[in-house]
């Protein structure tokens, strides 16, 4: 698709003000995108974007002025809404802040859009003041990155700056959510000149400028005989368990069918979202500190989604069971314990439709999974006893509060 734009549509002479027309361009993109939040971190650099942020009201604003703190606030969001946010900073060493937040972006799964200010390019490696080379600043650790010019009005460039916030959504979701660095180069004036803007309508309907390839949730030939082969297995142990971490991009829904179709308990780290499902065994981690307890209760099969969670006792105790099947649909192989003995590249709603739909005419036994509710029980009303008697202030008292 090609913009209308006609610069020399404009009164003779007079410039068009392309610095705010391609920050409300990308804003509005952002928008259309998804993106219902944005954490600024104030400076002079970032005045574009700061403005057509404020300026919209579809994105919540947050301002914060330490950068470390400002992307790991965004990061939360991310990882709650599972959409990214924007974090958004001036040049030079600000952007650098951000670094340990996108790391955990990167390694956790979270969608992220990571904004940086720059001076011209022509000021790199001219000694001005704020300006450090942000180009790939990140390294590997994004899942795109780009490094945007000065906006300049010139033909197509409505279309180029579309394209540049919508895929900087997409990237950041699919085909595995995490951050992605756009170092937005900035020349002055950096607030509006009161010039004629460029055209910023956009697509119809408030769409995006462009639509992300769906994920597939259909099953291959090959994936459904592993997945029939995995049920006969699941209804052949009773004593079974399911795993759910970060990045299983699963539905509690569809969590909480599985859960009832094999009658196994639940173990849900806290960060995947996942938490209070019927079959959900809170205190795992505490009873599973038990060696005695640990070794009565271990299971022979252990379904995994998404990333082990945190806290070494649980990947320890993995490691003694028969077997641990996982569910990625990118395929990693992310198992710091070494526990997997198999790992299907799927689409985790899809495969628990296909387990969940082969089980349906049978009735699990709930034996085990009364056993662990009790087990539970007995645990999270001693943890809690404990610390009701704690008088002074506590890191677990702090916690559960």
């Amino acid at each position: 698709m090609t913009s209308t734009n006609d610069p020399a549509g404009t009164p003779e002479g007079q410039a068009r003000d392309a610095t705010t027309s391609f920050a409300r361009v990308l804003v509005d993109e952002w928008a259309r995108g998804g993106v219902t939040d944005a954490v600024v971190s104030p400076g002079s650099r970032s005045a574009p974007i700061a403005l057509a942020l404020a300026a919209d009201a579809r994105i919540r604003v947050h301002v914060h002025q330490d950068e470390r703190s400002a992307a790991f606030i965004a990061l939360g969001i991310g990882r709650a809404n599972q959409r990214p946010a924007v974090v958004l900073c001036t040049s030079g060493s600000a952007a650098a802040n951000f670094h340990p937040a996108v790391l955990e972006a990167f390694h956790g799964g979270v969608p992220l859009i990571v904004a940086t200010a720059d001076r011209p390019p022509a000021k790199r490696g001219t000694g001005a003041p704020q300006t450090i080379n942000q180009v790939g600043l990140y390294g590997d650790a994004v899942r795109w990155s780009v490094d945007s010019p000065p906006p300049a009005d010139v033909e197509g460039a409505e279309d180029s700056w579309r394209e540049l916030g919508a895929t900087s959504v997409i990237a950041s979701i699919s085909p595995i959510a995490g951050p992605v660095h756009l170092n937005l180069c900035f020349d002055e004036p950096l607030v509006p000149s009161g010039a004629p803007l460029i055209d910023t309508g956009g697509l119809p309907n408030n769409e995006s400028w462009l639509s992300p390839v769906p994920e597939r949730e259909s099953l291959e030939a090959d994936q459904v005989e592993t997945l029939r082969a995995i049920t006969e297995e699941i209804a052949a142990h009773q004593r079974g368990v399911i795993i759910v971490g970060w990045g299983s991009e699963l539905r509690a829904e569809s969590l909480e069918l599985l859960a009832r179709a094999t009658g196994w308990p639940v173990f849900a780290d806290p960060i995947s979202n996942l938490s209070g499902t019927e079959n959900e065994v809170v205190a795992y981690d505490a009873l599973l500190r038990d060696q005695i307890f640990a070794s009565a209760y271990l299971p022979t099969f252990a379904l995994r989604f998404g990333a082990l969670p945190s806290g070494r006792v649980l990947g320890e105790w993995l490691t003694r069971v028969e077997r641990v099947f996982a569910v990625d649909p990118a395929g990693r192989w992310i198992d710091p314990a070494r526990t997997n003995t198999e790992v299907l590249v799927s689409n985790a709603e899809a495969s628990i439709s296909a387990i969940t739909e082969r089980l349906a005419n049978q009735t699990p036994s709930l034996s085990w999974l009364t056993l662990w509710r009790e087990a539970d029980a007995l645990a999270t009303d001693a943890i809690r006893t404990s610390l009701e008697s704690i008088e002074v202030l506590s890191d677990p008292r702090i916690a559960r509060d």
